[in-house]
């Protein structure tokens, strides 16, 4: 795999974790704007609708990417010739459970360096 191709993978793998940062710091701003403007503060529906119709693309996009390395990152420990079956019982544990962290911990350790005998 050239580095391009891991470059890319590796910015994939990332895009969850930064979005959902993204998403919890915009939460916590909403939640400190209707603090400052009181206990009384209701802002008009469509005002909320605007506000969060983004969070909302944003946690379906994260979520559908995240998706979408999961399988990739599956299917990358199971077919990785490196392994024997208990290595690859542990890394598929770690990426199912571990999820996005899980993923980029195999992304740093099994796909970003130069491995000779890797399948993908």
């Amino acid at each position: 795999m050239n580095k391009g191709t891991k470059v890319i993978i590796g910015l994939l793998t990332i895009f969850p974790l930064v979005l959902g940062f993204i998403y919890a710091a915009s939460i916590f701003g909403i939640i400190f704007t209707k603090m400052n403007h009181g206990p009384h503060f209701e802002p008009d529906d469509e005002v909320f609708i605007r506000s969060f119709l983004p969070f909302f693309f944003i946690l379906i996009g994260s979520g559908f990417v995240s998706l979408v390395m999961l399988v990739y990152y599956l299917i990358h420990a199971a077919k990785n010739e490196r392994f024997e079956s208990t290595q690859r019982l542990i890394w598929i544990l770690i990426i199912v459970f571990g999820n996005s962290i899980g993923q980029l911990v195999y992304f740093f350790m099994e796909i970003w360096p130069d491995n000779p005998k890797s399948k993908f």
